[in-house]
Order: structure tokens, then C-alpha cells, then sequence
């Protein structure tokens, strides 16, 4: 159960129960058919919960805007902390590995900077150097 002042602290959330309600939708929409599956700990006001979530990209995602469903089953995962106060989620923080399910959309791209392997060991080099001073 969440409080309906919820202090949302995700990227792109926004404030409130109604904000993540609508999180919560929006990625249903994306992921119609998306499972998770959890390893959950908690301790006193604190309960932390690792999720990986799979499903079939067959809406909008609320971090591709304009990225046409793809068809793909893809995955993400996530670390969540939340604060409980009176049996309700009063707080939420979280960590999601988004980077691969945007490369997979083609949402985003990594370009990789060709390296000689001298450029690479001299850059090596100068970092050990700079550490040992």
C-alpha cells in the first residue's frame, strides 16, 4: 500500500501516489505481460527488494518516447529501497539498469572509441603513476 504523498526519488517519476500509480501503468502498457521476480529484505523501516522483470515490448515505455514496440522479450533489473511507515510505503528509491533494454530498442546507442593497444597502456600507465604518488 502506498501513502497517498509517496516522496518518489525515481528518474522520471514525479511526486505523489497518483505519479507512481501512472509509473506503474505506463510500464503495464510497455510490458503488458512483464513478470518479476524478487529477492526481498527488510529490516526495521526498510525494505529493499531486487527485481528482474521480463516481458514482451508491445507499447510505449515511458524511458523511449517514440520508439516503436519492437516485438522483443527484454529484461531489466532493479534495486528499490522504501521506507514503511503505519504498514504503508512513504518513500521510494531506486536503482534501474535501463542501459540494455534501450540498446535492445535501439532507443540509445554506445560507441565504443577505437583504442591501439599502445594509447591504452600508456593511459593505464599514467593512471598507476597518478594512484602511487
Amino acid at each position: 500500500m502506498l501513502q497517498k504523498n509517496i516522496i518518489e526519488h525515481a528518474l522520471g517519476v514525479g511526486q505523489g501516489i497518483e505519479a507512481t500509480k501512472g509509473f506503474l501503468l505506463e510500464l503495464q502498457t510497455g510490458f503488458p505481460d512483464f513478470k518479476t521476480i524478487c529477492h526481498i529484505i527488510a529490516e526495521e523501516d526498510k525494505v529493499v527488494v531486487f527485481t528482474n522483470t521480463t516481458g514482451t515490448h508491445k507499447g510505449p515505455f515511458i524511458f523511449a518516447q517514440g520508439v516503436k514496440p519492437s516485438g522483443k522479450t527484454l529484461s531489466f533489473q532493479t534495486a528499490d529501497l522504501y521506507k514503511i511507515e503505519n504498514g504503508k510505503i512513504v518513500e521510494h528509491r531506486d536503482v534501474a539498469e535501463f542501459f540494455d533494454i534501450l540498446q535492445k530498442m535501439r532507443s540509445v546507442s554506445m560507441l565504443h572509441p577505437q583504442l591501439t593497444s599502445s594509447s591504452a597502456n600508456a593511459s593505464n600507465n599514467d593512471i598507476t603513476n597518478a594512484l602511487l604518488k
